[in-house]
Formats: structure tokens, C-alpha cells, sequence
């Protein structure tokens, strides 16, 4: 039973896999070249163009080192894209993409003539305004001297100037510096190879670290009921044995009967754990790069 559901289940696999070409066409690449940038993440985003899966990766390097490469990862504008750390010294790139069947590679540069990126100067924030000054001291007038003030004449007080009016100039904060755009989570994502044997190991794990949280949930409930399932009826099959193995021959036949149903309960359980946990290998191979809605 469990060979026969294998089978039928490998066989509607084959059915469902994509029909391959057998055209040598390779996918179409564009891209903008950035020759220049403030210093840090720098991304890279290049637009493919193809029919079939594509696994593009880019390759980076400062000037005259080693080649350094990192695959690129779907984004959900379309554009594939990762992102290249640039410090002081210039760095060379350059993108490399085959297709599924193996046609390329399609390139954007290559490693004789790569596109050299350079740092730009980021420019200082301006200097803080000076405080105000402070505001000048009241004088105080003097009387004159010349004429004695009468005895019967009520004193008559000055009123004392008003402070001058003084103005400051605002403080300005200073303007922000320039920044790279970088899309974190394209930038985390685990390769296809990576997530596939992720989840022949544990159901539901491949499609986790790919960003298809609500697949990998499923398939890895799913995987823990049956077995589960397939534990508790095989335990129970083999207590339903022993009974039948003990039984008085009136009896037998309805043990029997019991546990030829424990064994075949055991056998679908099987199956079926074994149908989900293929389904979930082929979809974390197959729908690498998608989302979940």
C-alpha cells in the first residue's frame, strides 16, 4: 500500500513540474550602472527578463581582490536585488544569471570589464549659528545741575528706555546626510538549495526562512499530525496483534478483523505523511522566490 502511494504520488509530481524548452535562449538582463555613492549598503537591482527560473548572483570585489558573490533575490517590485557594503577604497562589480535549463550566462559586465564603483565625499553639516549677544545695559540720565529743584514742585521721575529689541537667528538642524537605499528583507533571505534540504529535514522550515510563513506553518502541521497520527495507529495496530495473537478461538475472527483495520489505518497514515512531507520538499524547490498573499 505505502509503495503504491509513492508511486502514484511521484508520478502526479513529474506531471505538475514545468515543461523545459529546448531553446538555448538566455534571460534578459538590464540594469543601471552606479559608478558612484556615499559610503555603506549600496544596492544593486537588475531587471531579468526570461521564461524559466533564474538564479542571478552578483559578484563584487575591491579593486584588484578576490571575487566575493552573494545571490540576488526577487523583490516585490519585480527587480531582482541585493545589496554590496562600500567603504573607503572603490569596488567592482558585476552580475552573472543562468536559467533553470542552464542557458548563459546573461551578464551585466563581466569579470574582465566590471563596473568600478567608487565612494563620494559626504558632505559636513553645516557649523551651528553663534549665540546672540547680550543685550546692551539701560543708561541712566543725569540730572542737571545748573538749576535747584523747588521745594513746592512735585519731582518729576524719567521713565526708564526700554531694552532694545534684539534678533537671533533660528537654529537650523543640520541637513541630514545622503543614504543608500537597502532592502533588508530581500537581503536575509536563504538560497534555493538551502531552503530545500531546510525542509526535507523538518517540513515547513525551508519555506519559513524564505518569507512563506503561512506555507511553512502548514506543511509543518500538517507533517506533525501525521505522524503523529501514524504513531498512535501503529501502537494501537500492535496492541490489537497481541490481542488477536491471545484470543479464544471464538473470538478470533473479530480480533483479527480489528487489527487488519489498525494495520491498514497505519498504512494510510504513512502514506500520507510521507505524500505531505514530498508535496513540501517540491513546493520549497518550485515556489522559491514567491510570497504568501
Amino acid at each position: 500500500m505505502r509503495i503504491l502511494i509513492t508511486g502514484l504520488f511521484l508520478l502526479a509530481l513529474a506531471s505538475t513540474s514545468p515543461a523545459r524548452a529546448d531553446d538555448s535562449t538566455p534571460p534578459e538582463l538590464s540594469h543601471t550602472p552606479i559608478t558612484k555613492a556615499p559610503p555603506g549598503p549600496v544596492l544593486i537591482s537588475v531587471g531579468i527578463n526570461s521564461p524559466r527560473k533564474v538564479f542571478p548572483q552578483l559578484f563584487s570585489r575591491t579593486r584588484g581582490g578576490p571575487w566575493k558573490t552573494v545571490d540576488l533575490k526577487k523583490a516585490r517590485n519585480g527587480k531582482w536585488e541585493a545589496t554590496i557594503p562600500l567603504k573607503e577604497d572603490p569596488i567592482e562589480y558585476y552580475v552573472e544569471c543562468f536559467d533553470e535549463i542552464g542557458n548563459g550566462p546573461a551578464r551585466v559586465a563581466d569579470p574582465d570589464h566590471p563596473i568600478l564603483l567608487e565612494p563620494e565625499a559626504v558632505p559636513a553639516p553645516p557649523p551651528a549659528p553663534p549665540p546672540p549677544a547680550p543685550a546692551p545695559a539701560a543708561v541712566a540720565r543725569a540730572e542737571p545741575t545748573h538749576a535747584e529743584p523747588s521745594p513746592r514742585a512735585t519731582p518729576r521721575s524719567e521713565p526708564a528706555p526700554a531694552p532694545a529689541a534684539t534678533h537671533s537667528e533660528p537654529v537650523r538642524p543640520p541637513a541630514p546626510a545622503a543614504a543608500v537605499y537597502a532592502d533588508a528583507h530581500a537581503a536575509e533571505m536563504i538560497s534555493i538549495g538551502t531552503a530545500t534540504w531546510h525542509s526535507a529535514v523538518l517540513p515547513g522550515w525551508g519555506q519559513w526562512g524564505t518569507d512563506r510563513k503561512i506555507r511553512g506553518v502548514t506543511f509543518g502541521a500538517l507533517a506533525a499530525i501525521g505522524v503523529v497520527s501514524s504513531v498512535w495507529l501503529g501502537a494501537r495496530y500492535a496492541q490489537a496483534d497481541n490481542i488477536y495473537k491471545g484470543s479464544a478461538p471464538v473470538c478470533r475472527q473479530a480480533a483479527y478483523d480489528q487489527a487488519v483495520s489498525y494495520q491498514n489505518a497505519t498504512d494510510w497514515a504513512i502514506g500520507l505523511t510521507a505524500a505531505v512531507w514530498l508535496i513540501n520538499v517540491a513546493e520549497s524547490y518550485l515556489a522559491y522566490g514567491t510570497h504568501d498573499p
